[in-house]
């Protein structure tokens, strides 16, 4: 699973799709975001989206990326954050935690249950581990609001539930999730990357 090859690329979404029309992960809202609103938001900072090809320079998929907060919100989430200084402190005020956002993240149609997700997401794993290494930035966690439908993807790459347990059958309500960076880093530690002399290449 882990074996180290980041096969397909990623371009920021301003300077490589003219038409965005023909994009179909197979949810609608989804759909939606990416052809009415993922530019907008890469334009003014927002969420910055990117957009990933194979090796044949097919369009596969994107995923928009954020800064954010997550929070403690009962024993659920304390559990998860326990070895945290300050995470007990959740019953007498506001515990929150730097953290990645993933706002979406998506796989057209075309290449779904072809391991492009999979490479995407190790995508992210790497960007955020170096993002730490380069800039010093601290980030604890990378979080998401699940649809119905992926929950079972994000489990397999280590994702976890919190704020509430997960009840299946949610319908177009999202399940927030969460994947801790000591996690991320024990993945990419396993997966025996040959890191670039220039860290840019993974960020890009």
């Amino acid at each position: 699973m882990f074996d180290g090859k980041l096969k397909i690329h990623g371009n920021n979404i301003l300077s490589t799709i003219a038409d965005l029309s023909g994009f179909d992960c197979g949810n609608i809202r989804i759909n939606n975001y990416f052809k009415n609103q993922a530019k907008k938001n890469t334009e003014k900072h927002i969420s910055n989206a990117s957009v990933f090809f194979n090796d044949s320079n097919d369009f596969i998929g994107f995923y928009s990326l954020s800064a954010a907060n997550v929070e403690i919100k009962g024993v659920y989430d304390y559990k998860k954050f326990e070895d945290i200084p300050g995470s007990n402190s959740y019953l007498s005020s506001v515990v929150t935690y730097p953290a990645l956002k993933i706002d979406c993240f998506a796989v057209d149609k075309n290449f779904q249950n072809q391991k492009y997700g999979m490479q995407m997401m190790f995508k992210i794993f790497v960007s955020a581990y170096l993002l730490s290494l380069t800039a010093n930035i601290a980030i604890t966690s990378i979080v998401l609001d699940a649809v119905d439908e992926a929950t079972e993807f994000y489990e397999d790459l280590g994702f976890e539930y919190i704020h509430h347990d997960y009840i299946p059958g949610l319908s177009d309500k999202a399940s927030p999730m969460m994947i801790r960076m000591d996690k991320v880093e024990a993945i990419i530690m396993k997966m025996n990357l040959d890191f670039p002399e220039s860290f840019s290449d993974w960020l890009s």
